[in-house]
């Protein structure tokens, strides 16, 4: 009897190589013309790798210590590197993640007791939907925890915080270290729709999508989750926040609910930060209700260039007496400033009495 013929074995070399700070990357594409590689969000022009005589692809490069993403380029496709199981998602592809250890960093996976992540389907609008939860080390359902609902940005899914993100290795280390309280934290799906072909729904930031999400997250996901973990129900025990796109729904849907979250987190966020921003429209009530918002917090990377667009959003706020907590951090709109914004955010907002 005749073997069915075999699968075709995807070629592979060992990538990434570590040793310290030096990073070799390697990819087996003999028939490619050009192969390169791009490091950091959000992506630049790639670096070149040379082609060995066996086909290998090769490229050392010195990185400080940190977590990176990256993708490589093969003759103008974008591919995850092939070799690595550590990738995130987005919604057209997946990129690839490459930890340089250094000095102890909260996002980095340390020997301290972990939280467990739970996964879930719930249903909204026909569709089924997913969202992750993180429950802190010695969960006790006896116990009432507060409950954070943060959102990813533009491209990104519910699992980029997680992978991109670390939020779990962020959360285990500051409530480790007795920096933080435990909290419960929910990571949700940001579009109204799952995008079709990797394309995003161009109306996603527009009022009628953000009425979608609101409904779905208060009378869906919140009474989903609250039926099922040991979260806290009142105003101050429940928080939102989010990066980019994310950070526009937590400050659009958390000030107009200040009857629901008591705590706001906003990362970065372009709509917010542009100058077509229309807050009274936004947010008609504001002026009048500003006693009634709990903590509002903000943040953006030094280098990234909604930085001038928060200076706007910042005084507009003054304007209408909204208290706010403001923090800049390193870096631009990319990965590395958004887990220290986070970092951040939980330090100021969840800090553990002493």
């Amino acid at each position: 009897m005749t073997k069915p013929p075999r699968a075709l074995k995807q070629a592979t070399t060992p990538s990434p190589l570590i040793d310290g700070g030096r990073v070799r990357f390697a990819l087996a594409a003999p028939n490619a013309h050009e192969v390169g590689v791009a490091i950091g969000y959000p992506f630049t022009r790639p670096l070149s790798l040379v082609r060995g005589d066996d086909g290998v692809w090769s490229l050392e490069v010195d990185l400080e210590p940190g977590l990176y993403v990256y993708f490589f380029f093969v003759d103008g496709l974008v591919i995850p590197d092939p070799s690595n199981p550590r990738h995130g998602r987005r919604i057209n592809t997946a990129y690839s993640l490459v930890d340089v250890p250094g000095e102890a960093r909260v996002d980095q996976l340390r020997d301290v007791a972990h939280g467990d992540l739970h996964r879930h389907r719930y249903r909204a609008r026909d569709e089924d939907r997913l969202l992750w939860v993180y429950t802190p080390p010695d969960y006790d359902p006896s116990r009432r925890y507060p409950t954070i609902y943060l959102r990813h940005g533009a491209e990104q899914t519910e699992e980029s915080w997680l992978h991109a993100g670390a939020a779990d290795h962020i959360l285990d280390n500051l409530i480790d270290a007795g920096v933080i309280d435990p909290v419960i934290v929910v990571f949700t799906n940001g579009y109204v729709r799952e995008p079709v072909g990797g394309v995003l729904d161009p109306s996603r930031n527009e009022p009628g999508s953000l009425r979608h999400l609101r409904s779905e997250l208060i009378e869906t996901v919140i009474p989903f989750v609250e039926s099922r973990y040991s979260s806290r129900t009142d105003r101050d025990g429940r928080a939102i926040a989010g990066l980019s796109m994310g950070a526009g729904q937590s400050f659009l849907i958390g000030l107009r609910h200040p009857e629901i979250f008591g705590i706001v987190g906003e990362f970065s966020s372009g709509v917010l930060s542009a100058e077509t921003f229309d807050i009274d429209a936004a947010l008609p009530d504001l002026r009048r209700e500003a006693d009634r918002i709990g903590r509002l917090w903000l943040g953006v990377g030094r280098s990234d260039r909604r930085t001038i667009g928060h200076r706007r959003l910042r005084r507009l706020l003054d304007e209408r007496n909204v208290r706010f907590t403001y923090t800049e951090v390193d870096g631009s709109h990319e990965w590395p400033a958004w887990r220290a914004q986070l970092a951040a955010f939980l330090r100021d907002c969840f800090a553990r009495d002493s």
